[in-house]
C-alpha cells in the first residue's frame, strides 16, 4: 500500500507543493491577525509550521497530513475552523485534509480493487456526436446589481441598496456591485457543466448504464445548479454529493435554440428553488449556508456506497 501511495504522491508533486505553498500562506495571514481569545491558536500555528515544513518531501508531507487527523491538535483545529469568522482555519483545515488524503486513497484502492476489478474489463467504445454548447456572454443589463436581483428575486422582494446595506453592512452593495463589474471585466461566460451535458445525453438518447449504476458524475461534488438540474431531469439519476456552492456561470446544457417546452419547465422549477434560498438567506442576514470546498472529491465513500450495493 505504501508503494502505491509513495508512487501516486510523487506523480502528483507539483499538487502537493502547492497546497504547501497555499497552507503556508494562510499560516502567514492567521499569524498576522492571531486571536488572543483563542488561547491554543499560538501552538496550533507552530503544530501547523512544522507539518508543512519545506524541507519534508512530498511523500513525508502527505504521510504526516494524514497522520495528523487522527491527533488532539486535528480536533483543536476543527474546533477553531467551526468558531472563526474569516474563514482561514477552514481553508487550513481543507488543506491539510486533501494533503492527506493521498494516503486515505491508497488504502481504499488496495482494499476495493477487488470489488471492481471487472467493471470495465474489455469495454466497446465510440465516439458519440455531442452538442456543443458554447459559452455565452450574459447581456450588458445582468452586469448591474440591481437589475440581477430583481430578476432573479420575487418583484415583490425587497432588494434596495438601503436595505442590502441595513442587513449585511455598510458598503456591502457597493461591494457586491464592484464584484460583478471584476467579472464583467474577467470576461467571464455562462457555460454548461460536464456531468449536466451527460446527464441530459443519457436522458434524451435513453442510454443505459453498466450494471445499472445510474451514476454521473466528475471527481468532485456537485454545484447546487447541476444537482437541481440532475434531481428534476426525468431519469432516476444516483444521487451524489455536493458541495453546496452555487456556481454563478452555470447554464442549462444543451444548444441555446430551440429550446423545448421541458427544459423551460425545469429552468423555471430551479429558479424557484434558489430564489427561495436567496431569499431566505437575504431574510436571515446570517451566514446560514456552511461553505464547503469545490475541490473536497468524497469520492471513496461514493465507491464505497456503490461497492456495498453490489455485494
Amino acid at each position: 500500500m505504501l508503494d502505491l501511495f509513495y508512487t501516486s504522491v510523487d506523480k502528483a508533486k507539483d499538487r502537493v507543493n502547492n497546497y504547501r505553498k497555499k497552507l503556508q500562506g494562510l499560516i502567514a495571514s492567521v499569524r498576522e491577525r492571531a486571536d488572543e481569545s483563542f488561547p491554543d491558536e499560538k501552538l496550533l500555528i507552530k503544530v501547523i509550521e512544522t507539518l508543512i515544513d519545506e524541507n519534508k518531501t512530498v511523500g513525508s508531507l502527505c504521510k504526516k497530513a494524514s497522520d495528523f487527523r487522527l491527533t488532539d491538535d486535528a480536533r483543536t483545529l476543527a474546533r477553531r475552523a467551526r468558531s472563526d469568522q474569516t474563514g482561514l482555519w477552514r481553508y487550513v483545515c481543507h488543506f491539510i485534509g486533501r494533503l492527506g488524503s493521498w494516503l486515505k486513497a491508497a488504502r481504499f484502492l488496495l482494499e476495493h480493487a477487488a470489488d471492481f476489478a471487472d467493471i470495465l474489463s474489455s469495454p466497446l467504445t465510440e465516439i458519440v456526436p455531442f452538442e456543443d454548447c458554447g459559452r455565452f456572454r450574459p447581456p450588458p443589463a445582468m452586469w448591474e446589481l440591481d437589475t440581477l436581483l430583481s430578476r432573479t428575486l420575487s418583484p415583490h422582494f425587497d432588494v434596495s441598496k438601503d436595505r442590502l446595506d441595513h442587513l449585511f453592512g455598510s458598503g456591502a452593495f457597493a461591494a457586491g456591485s464592484a464584484q460583478l463589474r471584476k467579472c464583467h471585466e474577467r470576461g467571464w461566460r455562462l457555460k454548461a457543466h460536464a456531468e449536466a451535458s451527460m446527464a441530459r445525453f443519457f436522458y434524451k438518447e435513453n442510454r443505459q448504464f453498466v450494471n445499472g449504476e445510474r451514476y454521473i458524475g466528475c471527481s468532485k461534488p456537485s454545484c447546487v445548479c447541476c444537482e437541481l438540474y440532475m434531481e428534476l431531469l426525468p431519469g432516476t439519476f444516483e444521487r451524489r454529493p455536493c458541495h453546496g456552492n452555487a456556481w454563478t456561470q452555470w447554464r442549462l446544457p444543451g444548444p441555446p435554440l430551440p429550446v423545448c417546452k421541458e427544459e423551460i419547465g425545469i429552468l423555471q422549477r430551479m429558479t424557484e428553488r434558489l430564489q427561495r434560498d436567496i431569499e431566505l438567506e437575504i431574510v436571515s442576514a446570517s451566514n446560514s449556508h456552511v461553505f464547503t470546498h469545490d475541490s473536497s472529491t468524497n469520492m471513496s465513500s461514493v465507491f464505497a456506497h456503490l461497492s456495498l450495493r453490489r455485494q
